[in-house]
């Protein structure tokens, strides 16, 4: 006689992962009697993207958080600190734009690079495009910085 159900073997009931009482999957082809529903509500699509938002914001620092970090590095006003942040991105940006360099000892140096023009394809199409020539800033990480990044591990 052929059986309706196939054969749940031990490890299939045992303490597992496979156990679906004990995390609450729908298991289809298990006897309707033994099905067992998740009785929590699927996370929402917003709280994954929050979880993935705070995962990266661990990995990252934005504007706000260098100016708090440099007001009490320093002891003064977050306004006295964001002023300095403008004022040092502001003459990097500036020297950058008359093509010049900027090197800061120890912690690297920072350059335009002049990229040719170029012919490219539209993938949409497969049309042959023209790439104008552009210019674009470079980061070159001085021995310092270096040493400091290999010596965290």
């Amino acid at each position: 006689m052929q059986r309706l159900f196939p054969r749940i073997s031990r490890d299939f009931w045992g303490a597992g992962a496979a156990n679906p009482l004990r995390f609450g999957r729908f298991q289809p082809n298990t006897p309707p009697t033994l099905r067992a529903v998740d009785s929590t509500p699927p996370p929402r699509r917003a709280d994954i993207l929050g979880l993935a938002a705070r995962q990266e914001k661990e990995m990252t620092m934005n504007k706000l958080e260098l100016v708090e970090h440099v007001a009490a590095e320093t002891e003064c006003s977050k306004a006295a600190a964001a002023a300095a942040i403008d004022a040092v991105l502001s003459g990097i940006t500036d020297a950058l734009k008359k093509g010049e360099e900027v090197r800061l000892v120890g912690f690297g140096t920072f350059s335009v690079k002049e990229r040719a023009a170029g012919t490219g394809r539209n993938p949409a199409t497969g049309a042959e495009i023209e790439i104008p020539a552009s210019k674009s800033a470079r980061f070159k990480p001085g021995a310092t910085l270096k040493t400091a990044l290999n010596d965290a591990k």
